[in-house]
């Protein structure tokens, strides 16, 4: 099952997640079918871990002035480091798996991005200085951000399913053999959060239906529960096996 983000404003909330915290090395990744760059300013996040203020990281899809890509910011004391991967390339209308691995214990470091397990060349946006600034007591939001007056506004627009996060720098063999493999299956490492859609009795299938009672998202790492923002919704998935 993925969540479909249908309507600006719409987001899941998982508060602070205290093992995301101040990650020096980490992989994100998730599959997505975007129906378009975002229902807000033609930008949507994918996931993000960061405070009611511009630190933390963001993982996006932007297609401003016909970008078309992925594109992830985190906050130094000497600025706000961005980067994206090539233009053009993510298209809209199709699953695709995206990724970034990031060392970030140092300013000349640069994310790299994946699409579909293929390597994409990292473009640099703004180059950050100094020291990384901490995220600690940050939140995880998926489709959405959450930052002081600017309130879930740059919300994604299409479905997201199985977000991960990991502790550790992913070699591109190993980001390819996930994308490959097509499944919520999981093999070591482990991740440290990841999203997936269960019910009331385990895992079900809710053709459609809002996000509410039974029908939640949750951390089944860490057996977090996360919090609809608007009116999410969950919905069948053809995109990967449930082989556990």
């Amino acid at each position: 099952m993925s969540v479909d983000f249908t309507a600006a404003g719409d987001g899941i909330d998982f508060g602070n997640i205290p093992a995301i915290d101040d990650l020096p090395q980490k992989t994100v990744m998730a599959w997505i079918n975007a129906q378009s760059y975002g229902h807000d300013v033609g930008e949507g996040v994918a996931i993000t871990a960061g405070l009611n203020v511009e630190d933390g990281w963001t993982f996006d899809v932007i297609g401003i002035a016909g970008l078309n890509t992925i594109t992830v910011d985190e906050l130094f004391d000497g600025g706000l480091g961005v980067w994206r991967a090539q233009n053009g390339a993510l298209a809209t209308g199709s699953w695709k798996h995206i990724a970034f691995t990031y060392n970030n214990t140092s300013a000349g470091n640069n994310p790299i991005f994946y699409v579909n397990g293929v390597l994409s060349a990292t473009n640099i946006i703004a180059a950050p200085t100094g020291t990384v600034v901490s995220n600690s007591g940050s939140k995880v939001i998926i489709g959405n951000r959450d930052l002081t007056g600017r309130s879930f506004n740059l919300t994604f627009d299409g479905d997201i399913e199985d977000a991960r996060i990991y502790d550790s720098i992913f070699s591109a063999d190993k980001i390819k053999s996930i994308a490959d493999a097509r499944t919520f299956r999981l093999g070591a490492p482990f991740p440290i959060w990841r999203c997936k859609m269960i019910g009331a009795t385990g895992l079900q299938t809710f053709g459609g239906t809002a996000l509410a009672g039974g029908n939640t998202i949750i951390d089944d790492i860490g057996g977090v529960a996360g919090t609809p923002i608007s009116s999410p919704s969950a919905r069948d998935s053809v995109n990967l096996a449930y082989q556990g």
